[in-house]
Formats: C-alpha cells, sequence, structure tokens
C-alpha cells in the first residue's frame, strides 16, 4: 500500500463511479429521530439548505435529500449540527450517504468535523476523513466535497486500499473467468 504524504491528490468520484459504507466507530445517529426531509435543488439551483435551526446547537439530526422526482439522493447523518452563519452549518460526527439514481447504496463518507456550506454545496474538513464502499476505501486528511456534483477532493496522507479489483470491471464475456480449483483427498493405497 503506497502513502502519499503532503502531495495534494485530486480524485473524481463521480467520473469513476466511486465510493461506500463505513464501518468504524460506534454510530450513535442510528437510533435518531429523522429531520425534515429537505428537496435536493434542480441543478444550478444557488443553495441548498438544509433544515438546521438557528440559535442552538442540534444533536442527533437525520435528514434525507430527495431527487425533485422524490428518489432518495442521500442521507445526513449528523451527531451535532450548529449554524455558523447565513451560508455554513458546522457538523460533528458526520456520516454522509449517497445513492445512485436507482436507489442502489452508492458510498458513504465519514466526517468527524466538518463545514457545509448551502450556497457553493461543498462539505469542506480539515480532520480524517474516510469513504468507503464494499470494494474499496480511500481516507486523507483534508477533504473537499460537493453534494450535488459528487466531486471531492483530498489532501495529505491519502491511502488507498482495494478490496476486489475484478468487482469494479463490468461482466464481459471476453474477461477471462477466474480458475476454479477443486481439491480431492487422495485415494489411500492398498497394499
Amino acid at each position: 500500500m503506497a502513502s502519499f504524504r503532503n502531495l495534494p491528490v485530486c480524485l473524481i468520484f463521480a467520473g469513476l463511479g466511486m465510493v461506500g459504507t463505513f464501518a468504524g466507530a460506534a454510530d450513535p445517529v442510528k437510533t435518531a429521530p429523522a429531520a425534515a426531509p429537505a428537496q435536493a435543488p434542480a441543478k444550478g439551483k444557488d443553495r441548498l439548505d438544509l433544515p438546521v435551526p438557528k440559535g442552538q446547537p442540534q444533536k442527533g439530526l437525520r435528514i434525507p435529500i430527495f431527487s425533485p422526482d422524490g428518489k432518495l439522493m442521500m442521507s445526513f447523518q449528523i451527531g451535532v449540527a450548529e449554524v455558523v452563519d447565513a451560508d455554513n452549518i458546522k457538523m460533528g460526527d458526520l456520516r454522509l450517504e449517497t445513492f445512485k439514481e436507482d436507489g442502489e447504496h452508492e458510498f458513504d463518507i465519514n466526517l468527524p468535523d466538518s463545514v457545509f456550506n448551502a450556497k457553493s454545496k461543498e462539505l469542506t474538513s480539515k480532520a480524517h476523513v474516510l469513504i468507503k464502499r464494499h470494494d474499496f476505501e480511500i481516507s486523507g486528511n483534508s477533504l473537499t466535497f460537493n453534494v450535488e456534483t459528487k466531486v471531492g477532493t483530498f489532501g495529505e496522507g491519502v491511502k488507498m486500499i482495494i478490496y476486489d479489483a475484478r468487482a469494479a470491471i463490468p461482466d464481459d464475456p471476453k474477461k477471462p473467468e477466474i480458475p476454479a480449483v477443486e481439491i480431492k483427498p487422495e485415494e489411500e493405497k492398498k497394499k
């Protein structure tokens, strides 16, 4: 496994169809009540407002984001959220789960400390970040991620682990099959 220290690294998640589920520390937010769902803005709309009230930190929020046609696009599970100003929400213990257009789970992003900008629709973090999908995980010490386009950049200490590279290749009749190995017990020789 290669380690890239102090090198800015850019990964385009949407183009690679990347990223999946975080299996880490216990998630106290799983049993939290759901907040009012948010409607995803139409492409090009200027804001994505999350229903976080001003004035007092909110704990254990669950905010689903739906597409204009009613399909679940992503789900924010936030340990603690606090409105910083008109455009920014500070979030602690965030787990962002994204879904493909057909409703299939796509990937999870775990951010211990982050800021969401409603105007730019970007999550930023300067803390250790982990993105995980069933076949790989990527981690880094900083992240900027646009929730509308699903394009992000990592920085500092980026590591990627691929669990099964063959899973990323679509089924192709020309693709060589993995050879099957059959093990049979050796027959005893009679004397």
